[in-house]
């Protein structure tokens, strides 16, 4: 089975139709002036209309109003159950509607054509177990790839410590304090199987720390993959990736409990 996969029209509907009803939660990304930002909104329920869907023009995390504009590509995620649900879509503009008696300011979106689902476990960070992950990277997202390449220091070098959909945590001796700034899009290349193809993405710098041995560590987190094929493609699979990490963990959790007993 896919990890990502795409529902059928009437599936889709329904599913959308629940989440404006129910006024879901939904985390909404964007690019915007070269780097990526992601806010917190919700769902509004306003009219029966199947040609457009409504958020609250607010980050329910800041309080901040949310400006888009007119014909913009958006991303948008929502959990439902043990899923995932995400697609992209295309701002319309911004709008007053009244919902359950309250006026609300509301961007208005266009009804999306496409609803994939994933499974949530996948953003559960998973360990490469016995296998050494190179990971190779670069400032400015993965269009500034080949001009890092020109530069004497612009490709940096670690390796991966843990994995999800989501993010990646990696190694790198590459690396000082003040490299990056929280925000920053850093282009990523590594091979996460060892006959697997290489993933090239880029990721939004998180956080950084020194471990016990001075080896710097890199939080990532990947925002808005949603937002097209080509990145619901590496969204898939990382999601793989991610479940065969896993499912190495079990086998070797089992085998170690059957030399237990076996020894004891």
């Amino acid at each position: 089975m896919k990890p990502l996969l795409p529902v059928d029209e009437q599936k889709k509907n329904d599913i959308l139709e629940h989440a404006c009803v129910r006024n879901v939660f939904c985390v909404v990304t964007n690019r915007s002036n070269g780097s990526w930002e992601s806010a917190k909104s919700k769902f509004i329920r306003a009219d029966d209309s199947p040609e457009r869907m409504f958020i609250e023009a607010v980050d329910a995390a800041s309080d901040r109003a949310l400006c888009y504009l007119s014909g913009e590509l958006v991303g948008v995620s929502f959990r439902r159950g043990h899923r995932k649900s995400l697609f992209s879509t295309t701002v319309l503009g911004t709008t007053s509607v009244e919902s359950d008696g309250e006026l609300l300011n509301v961007v208005e979106l266009e009804w999306p054509s496409e609803l994939h689902e994933l499974q949530r476990r996948a953003y559960q960070r998973a360990v490469p177990i016995g296998r050494h992950v190179s990971v190779r990277f670069w400032e400015g997202g993965v269009s500034n790839r080949r001009q890092a390449e020109h530069e004497g220091h612009g490709i940096l070098n670690g390796t991966l410590v843990d994995l999800s959909a989501g993010g990646m945590r990696i190694l790198s001796m590459d690396v000082a304090p003040d490299t990056f700034e929280e925000g920053d899009v850093i282009g990523f290349s590594f091979r996460p199987r060892s006959r697997g193809e290489t993933i090239v993405i880029e990721g939004v710098f998180r956080h950084f720390q020194l471990t016990s041995d001075g080896i710097a560590s890199m939080g990532i987190q990947f925002i808005g993959l949603e937002c097209s094929e080509h990145g619901r493609d590496l969204l898939g699979t990382l999601a793989g990736v991610v479940s065969e990490y896993h499912r190495e963990l079990g086998r070797r959790k089992k085998s170690q409990v059957a030399y237990r007993v076996v020894n004891q």
